[in-house]
């Protein structure tokens, strides 16, 4: 099965591009790079894609708002207040569920320049369907045809243990060379597989090492070693409305003192 990651910006160099395929427990990357324009992205992915009936494309953005947000904006007027709470305005049940089980709290996609990246996100995710045919994916471990995700690459990272500190800097090459080094360990699971030249370009910069980690992410949610809706206790309608973050649950859903999902 062919796998994509995309990791998303609204600028094309701040945006990664990587091309995998998962065959039993093997992640092998084949081409990963930074994109050379919106245009050049939807049409590498659709070519990278195409041939495989069953194809995962996962991406690093928020691909919905909260439906507490929408709600109370849809008749807002100036001067009036707000009753949803802020952490309801601007955090979705998905975020919640990451922070819950993992301890990392996601950007509120409702405030600040996160929900550009997201709006960036979804017109790139627009321009590959005018090309290629993608549902959202909302079926772990049965891929069927080709499904588009929200993943989160801190939360892959957190599930395996791997701390997220420090790897975002421009010189934190020796950083990103130790998670490149554990992620491709032989008791990894699953497996990650680098040619020479992704390994390089993993390492040089951050926006490749998470287009890489958007694969791991959707190998998980091919595989079917994902933290579902169900089992964070969140209807299925507020998921397809809002979204949903696929990752790896670390041992252990919950910690005592972060919220829950619900």
């Amino acid at each position: 099965m062919h796998l994509a990651g995309l990791d998303c910006a609204t600028q094309p160099r701040k945006t990664g591009l990587a091309l995998a395929s998962l065959a039993g427990e093997r992640l092998t990357v084949y081409e990963a790079r930074v994109a050379v324009s919106r245009e050049d992205t939807a049409r590498r992915l659709a070519a990278w894609l195409g041939g495989s009936p069953d194809a995962v494309l996962a991406l690093d953005a928020p691909l919905g708002w909260p439906a507490p947000m929408a709600d109370a904006l849809s008749d807002h007027a100036a001067g009036r207040p707000l009753s949803p709470s802020p952490d309801a305005m601007f955090h979705r049940r998905t975020d919640r569920a990451v922070w819950a089980a993992t301890g990392k709290k996601p950007l509120e996609v409702g405030a600040g320049w996160l929900a550009r990246t997201a709006h960036a996100a979804l017109a790139s995710l627009g321009d590959v369907r005018q090309r290629l045919a993608f549902e959202m994916g909302w079926t772990p471990g049965a891929v069927s045809g080709r499904q588009a995700l929200e993943v989160y690459p801190a939360a892959t990272l957190l599930s395996r243990g791997l701390s997220t500190a420090g790897y975002k800097r421009d010189d934190a090459t020796d950083r990103r060379a130790e998670i490149v080094d554990a992620l491709t360990a032989p008791d990894a699971v699953p497996r990650l597989v680098l040619d020479i030249s992704v390994r390089e370009a993993c390492i040089e910069t951050d926006h490749v090492l998470d287009a890489v980690l958007c694969c791991l992410a959707a190998a998980d949610y091919a595989r079917g070693d994902v933290l579902t809706p169900e089992a964070a206790g969140v209807a299925p309608e507020t998921v397809r409305r809002e979204g949903w973050i696929w990752f790896r649950p670390p041992q252990g859903l919950a910690t005592p003192g972060r919220p829950s999902p619900a």
